[in-house]
């Protein structure tokens, strides 16, 4: 029997286009048709949920914000986001995982979550997953600085660079114990380096180190990547919900989440600039190469 969620990917961009019409002729399994049209019908409260799920990203980044002692602004306001990208409530769903349950059941008896990014003027926080994927700082420039910093000696290397890692992804209540026990074999702490000049083979390092732990440098359970001249966080990523112990961003049940859009009309409108984009642009960093 062909697993429905498995097929979703095939179908995701089709309710995003057309999430007020009718479900495509072509697809002809009852099943299937059955649950795109619920996919649909969830989508389709996307202005009334929007609002909702942004506060709910707010109120989080201003809790991370003061887990990792972030510059300024403090508390981070509504007024204070200058790009969001919200994700429809479908994207955001954690289905049911008892045994034995229909694609369509697993979705009605699941949870609905804040799933998209905000970006304050310095730093832009991500979600996915039902939690927070990325803190990142958004620094002006930062290749632009290379020529700079190629020149100043970090204040730390890279034991002090893991130290500085394992203490921020800890105050993020992550389980930084069972990330050691599960990926340290797969753990890397490398500082970067530019060719210099370009096209040369003449190697030289870069103030900034990364500490990651995970399969490959493609998807990271856990990064984390330091300024050495000043300390400061870079970025910090987390790939991995199970070693996390914050809670998932839930905005409600999945039966009850039309009773609680109703409970919350007066929220106040977000007049923001809307990414066009989705989460993984504000994710994406332009990195030199590393060096172990």
């Amino acid at each position: 029997m062909k697993m429905l969620f498995l097929s979703l990917a095939c179908w995701l961009t089709l309710v995003q286009i057309i999430p007020a019409q009718a479900v495509p002729a072509e697809i002809q399994d009852p099943k299937e048709r059955e649950l795109l049209d619920y996919i649909a019908s969830l989508n389709r409260k996307e202005p009334a949920f929007r609002p909702i799920a942004l506060q709910r990203m707010l109120q989080e980044a201003n809790l991370l914000s003061e887990k990792l002692k972030l510059p300024p602004p403090h508390p981070i306001k509504s007024a204070d986001i200058v790009k969001y990208h919200i994700s429809p409530p479908w994207f955001g769903l954690m289905p049911d995982t008892t045994p034995g349950l229909s694609a369509i059941d697993r979705a009605r008896k699941g949870k609905i979550t804040a799933k998209g990014a905000i970006e304050t003027t310095n730093y832009s926080f991500g979600f996915s997953d039902g939690m927070f994927s990325v803190v990142n700082q958004l620094q002006p420039d930062e290749v632009g600085h290379y020529q700079e910093w190629i020149k100043i000696s970090s204040a730390i290397g890279t034991n002090e660079a893991y130290q500085m890692a394992t203490q921020w992804l800890a105050a993020v209540e992550v389980n930084v114990g069972l990330l050691e026990k599960k990926y340290g074999a797969q753990k890397r702490v490398e500082q970067a380096y530019i060719w210099n000049p370009p096209g040369s083979t003449n190697k030289s390092m870069l103030p900034i180190f990364t500490v990651s732990w995970g399969n490959d440098s493609t998807h990271y359970v856990a990064e984390v990547r330091v300024l050495g001249i000043t300390k400061e966080l870079l970025s910090l990523r987390v790939g991995e919900p199970t070693i996390t112990r914050r809670r998932p961003l839930v905005i409600s049940t999945v039966a009850d989440f039309d009773k609680y859009l109703e409970a919350k009309t007066n929220l106040p409108a977000m007049q923001l600039h809307r990414l066009q984009t989705n989460t993984a642009t504000l994710d994406s960093t332009n990195m030199p190469g590393s060096s172990k």
